[in-house]
């Protein structure tokens, strides 16, 4: 990600992929995410909360789920 742009996770594809792609995961404290982005290319980004993040430190790992 580059700075400015809002936080997230990107997505490399081996492959040229045009459709959407749905995700989703939990974080420690029990609440789910679920989402959907459009890709029209080899790269996708899927975007992380930054509502209110000041508990937040720096992201070790993170399982998707892709479908």
């Amino acid at each position: 990600m580059n700075e400015g742009e809002a936080p997230g996770v990107v997505i490399q594809f081996n492959g040229i992929y045009t459709g959407t792609v749905t995700y989703s995961w939990t974080d420690l404290s029990g609440l789910s995410y679920t989402g959907t982005v459009q890709v029209a290319g080899t790269t996708a980004a899927i975007p992380l909360p930054t509502d209110d993040n000041t508990d937040v430190g720096q992201l070790r790992s993170l399982l998707l789920q892709l479908q």
